[in-house]
């Protein structure tokens, strides 16, 4: 059975993604250590990563949504459309009302094409957009939009210039672009001041242990951290050896036919088999759980 843990970490200001790994290598005296999502250098809150076989499980939880609170400022466009970016464009924010911001805000909810910023940890032909930007070459049209979602967008605060708000957003969201557009959208401009991650997926901002505090003991046991994540289904003994050995599962095998395409956590007698999917036909192992 896979051995590992899933570390909620509270990230600090002023370190990158990597900076994190490095560090927790450091401290837990392990190469083993894998990330489950980029969190901007200057963001705070909540980061996830895995050790040792635990890295296995990294998709799953990369998939989860996130939530976010985001204090963001008016009359200001930056290169990295955040505080730490060299200005590119200044413009009044006075006839700005609340009444519009979240009117633009409400317009901003839902499953749209997004821009992501030019400064991101994106990979162009192996290269990331931030190295590129840094190197003075020309970054645009090397990406394109994507489509992302918003779920959920709350004004908390407005005091113009600045403003805060509350966000929940699904894989591949950029904070940064939404603030970049709202700026447009509402005939000023805007970057993000202060970004911090409150949640993501099931794993709480308080549950986050500071990175100066982590122990081996700090982390989730990797069964615990998969359990909150995926849905179960239950085999029996006679499907938990086929899964053991590779095979697919026909529907006549199973007690119920899961939800197609979403990962589910097979278990027989309450022991965890493998991580599986439906495809429509068939049962298959996504991810085994041995050794």
């Amino acid at each position: 059975m896979l051995q590992g843990r899933v570390y909620i970490i509270d990230k600090p200001a002023g370190m990158g993604s990597t900076d994190v790994v490095r560090e927790l290598r450091h401290r837990l005296r392990t190469p083993e250590v894998g990330h489950t999502g980029t969190l901007d250098p200057d963001a705070t809150g909540v980061l996830l990563l895995c050790t040792h076989a635990a890295t296995r499980l990294v998709p799953f939880l990369t998939a989860e949504d996130k939530a976010y609170r985001v204090d963001a400022r008016l009359g200001r466009a930056t290169v990295t459309d955040d505080a730490a970016g060299d200005t590119v464009r200044e413009a009044a924010w006075d006839h700005v009302t609340e009444v519009a911001f979240a009117e633009a805000l409400a317009s901003a909810v839902g499953t749209h094409p997004q821009m992501p910023p030019s400064v991101s940890a994106i990979k162009v032909a192996g290269r990331r957009m931030h190295d590129r930007v840094r190197a003075g070459e020309d970054v645009a049209g090397l990406v394109t939009p994507r489509l992302v979602t918003l779920d959920t967008a709350r004004l908390v605060h407005f005091a113009p210039p600045d403003v805060t708000l509350q966000l929940e957003v699904g894989k591949g969201y950029y904070v940064r672009s939404l603030i970049r557009d709202l700026g447009e959208t509402l005939g000023t401009a805007a970057h993000v001041t202060a970004l911090r991650r409150t949640r993501v997926g099931p794993f709480l901002e308080s549950e986050a242990v500071p990175l100066d505090d982590v122990t081996e003991a700090s982390g989730l046991p990797w069964l615990a951290a998969l359990e909150r994540v995926l849905p179960e289904l239950t085999v029996s003994e006679a499907v938990a050896k086929r899964l053991g050995f590779g095979q697919r599962i026909g529907g006549q095998d199973l007690d119920r036919i899961p939800a197609p395409h979403i990962p589910q956590l097979a278990r027989h007698d309450g022991e965890p088999v493998a991580v599986v999917s439906w495809d429509g036909e068939r049962l298959t192992i996504v991810r085994g759980l041995a050794g």
